[in-house]
């Protein structure tokens, strides 16, 4: 099955120091690119991290945000700061002395205030391997993200084949028309001429004519190249980069043949197919 290269999933755990969100978005990328937002007491997990997403995954840009919240009590890796606690006691008793009806601040509401309790870094071993353990979490729900697209794809890439079928088996009929309309067309130029022509010599002009407008190794060529696609895209291995060069080798044959032939029903035919070509090409540009 082949995988989309975007992707979304979200991961929150409660702890007993505090609550952990991983947040990835996966976007479209020619290779693998990695962009990490973590705070700072976390930044020793980023190259574990890394090595996990280069298992997994091969292309595209992955945005990787970690947000930990220790707001709601003190924890590990809190301590509070006397120097802010003294500075901010001192001013509620000049406050109260000034206002002796007053209330004065409760324990809670102490530690509430901006900068009484102040982060420490500090070796948690088993804070980062349940941090840790949360990624490898996320990143399942971003691949199984990632595949469902891709079978999203996968069914219109399939549809999209079937229509080059269908438009490849008119033109193999086409070709046929295209050189019995460009005979006539020759046969009824010579009559034109009123002048006795040896009719050796006119088979020969038609014959070379003939061969410079055939494209029916064109068409088998283009045949073989949709018969690729569809073996490539069927494939359990990363796909994406394969697809586009058999893709640009339909569209080099596609042109080729619209520039040979000037058979109106065959140009007709090459420009619906370049149209489902595109289709595809925006479709591939998102596969893994």
């Amino acid at each position: 099955m082949i995988s989309s290269m975007t992707g979304f999933a979200r991961r929150i755990v409660e702890t007993q120091w505090g609550v952990v969100q991983w947040e990835v978005r996966s976007l479209n990328h020619r290779g693998l690119d990695l962009v990490f937002r973590m705070p700072e007491i976390f930044a020793s997990l980023e190259a574990d991290c890394r090595r996990l997403l280069a298992t997994k995954f091969s292309r595209g840009r992955i945005e990787i945000s970690l947000r930990f919240d220790n707001s709601g009590a003190v924890s590990d890796l809190q301590e509070v700061d006397t120097n802010a606690l003294s500075g901010l006691l001192k001013h509620v008793d000049s406050i109260q002395q000034l206002a002796p009806d007053t209330s004065s601040m409760s324990v809670r509401d102490l530690l509430k205030w901006p900068g009484v309790l102040k982060s420490i870094e500090v070796e948690n071993t088993q804070l980062d391997e349940t941090v840790l353990s949360a990624f490898k979490h996320l990143l399942t729900e971003l691949e199984d993200d990632r595949l469902r697209e891709g079978s999203q794809i996968q069914a219109l890439l399939v549809d999209k084949i079937g229509e080059l079928k269908n438009y490849e088996n008119q033109m193999v009929e086409l070709v046929a028309a295209a050189e019995e309309a460009e005979r006539d067309r020759l046969v009824r130029k010579l009559r034109e001429l009123e002048t006795a022509v040896d009719p050796e010599r006119v088979a020969q002009e038609i014959a070379i004519a003939l061969m410079k407008g055939d494209v029916s190794e064109e068409v088998e060529r283009f045949r073989l190249h949709v018969i690729e696609l569809e073996r490539v895209l069927l494939e359990e291995e990363v796909v994406g980069k394969r697809l586009g060069f058999v893709l640009q080798e339909l569209g080099r044959e596609a042109n080729t043949i619209s520039s040979k032939s000037a058979f109106y029903p065959l140009s007709t035919v090459l420009i619906d197919i370049k149209v489902v070509l595109e289709q595809i090409r925006e479709q591939i540009q998102n596969i893994a």
